[in-house]
């Protein structure tokens, strides 16, 4: 079979093109593979073809658009010139109009929408009446909204990588169910197993001794991964040796002055970027994430699998993967920092629950294996296929 993938960017450092990687890596041992995209940043893979082409970076709906267009025209080329049995755009909102098969790793209008709701709860009503109509008005949101609609209408087939984006997909747009197939993110458990010298020596880094008890937040996001109601929980918890470790990409002088202002600028660490967060994984203790929205959030898993128990909130699909009180805790309500303190504070004060939910969440990442969900994805472009035969 000849599979062409679209995506942007492809790299193993972010979830949705990470995720991309592992499909490519698992298909092209018995599949010619093509990658049609804009920023190439890992090792090149044998034998995988990749296909350049052109982006206008600014203002981001320009971008977006070109994006878009420029995906869609190449994509028709490719598939002529090469014979492409299957195109796949690896990001459903923001990739290519001509696609036999789109990937969704969220969606974009549930997105826009759960970001009103956290703002109607934080801001007095006039206020958020304001940013939720700026918020449906910008041009890039509009562009953004176009294509996922586009999108979603054209492909024949539509994967999600967790039943909550199934669910949020038939609610917001007119798609018949039958066409959405569900197949669960994965993670390489080896990949990320416990590395003691790496824990060692990223401990060292940052001045932290082997008593400290480190909790790790990761993401690119800090307003919809909540690090600031994680930030306002750290002053009510009752041990004393405890680190924030923030590891992303993102501005972190709101948060700084936050901590500042309730005095635990101390107890966190911001790193900023870093190329091997799986160091960090072995480094911590806790992971801990406060996301009003995700899709699926391949971190959790990656985190799991380097025996980290998860704090997260009770969103759809981290519920998905955790239960709480068996393979970590959730949290109901993203914006009250009592309850995140509360959590964390249970299970510091609990040595029995930690090693039951230490087992358990080892447990849990062995059955998010690559080989089952690059399998099921086959499945569903072979389907594509035969429907395709069916109707010539």
């Amino acid at each position: 079979m000849k599979i062409l993938f679209i995506l942007q960017n492809f790299n193993t450092y972010q979830g949705v093109e990470k995720y991309t990687y592992n499909l490519v890596r698992h298909f092209i041992k018995e599949h010619e593979i093509h990658l049609l995209t804009t920023n190439y940043n890992c090792e090149i893979i044998p034998n995988l073809i990749i296909h350049k082409k052109p982006l206008i970076k600014k203002p981001l709906w320009v971008r977006l658009l070109s994006n878009c267009y420029f995906n869609t025209k190449y994509a028709r080329k490719i598939k002529k010139d090469y014979g492409i049995d299957i195109i796949v755009s690896g990001n459903g909102c923001s990739e290519s109009l001509f696609c036999d098969i789109v990937v969704f790793h969220s969606c974009y209008k549930a997105t826009i929408k759960a970001a009103n709701e956290i703002l109607k709860m934080e801001s007095s009503y006039l206020k958020y009446l304001l940013y939720k109509t700026r918020r449906w008005l910008l041009p890039q949101n509009r562009v953004h909204l176009i294509i996922e609609n586009g999108v979603l209408k054209r492909s024949k087939k539509i994967i999600t990588v967790s039943n909550a984006i199934r669910e949020e997909i038939l609610l917001n747009y007119n798609i018949p169910k039958e066409k959405i197939s569900v197949i669960p993110i994965a993670v390489n458990p080896a990949e990320f197993k416990l590395n003691l010298q790496k824990r060692l020596e990223i401990r060292k880094k940052h001045n932290l001794d082997e008593k400290t008890i480190l909790l790790l937040f990761a993401g690119y996001d800090f307003r919809r991964k909540g690090l600031k109601y994680i930030i306002k929980s750290l002053p009510l918890l009752v041990k004393d040796n405890i680190m924030l470790i923030v590891v992303g990409k993102d501005n972190p002088k709101p948060y700084v002055k936050l901590a500042k202002n309730l005095g635990v600028l101390n107890k966190i660490i911001f790193t900023g970027f870093v190329p091997e967060i799986k160091e960090y994984y072995s480094a911590a203790d806790i992971f801990i994430l406060d996301s009003y929205y995700e899709g699926s959030s391949a971190v959790i898993l990656e985190a799991m699998a380097s025996g980290l128990i998860p704090v997260v909130s009770r969103i759809n699909s981290n519920s998905e993967i955790i239960r709480d009180g068996f393979n970590g805790l959730l949290f109901k309500d993203v914006t009250n920092f009592r309850e995140i303190g509360d959590k964390i504070n249970f299970l510091l004060t609990n040595k029995t629950l930690i090693e039951q939910l230490r087992n358990n969440v080892l447990i849990t990442a062995q059955r998010y294996s690559w080989e089952e969900t690059a399998r099921k994805t086959l499945e569903v472009y072979e389907e594509v296929l035969k429907e395709r035969e069916q109707n010539e």
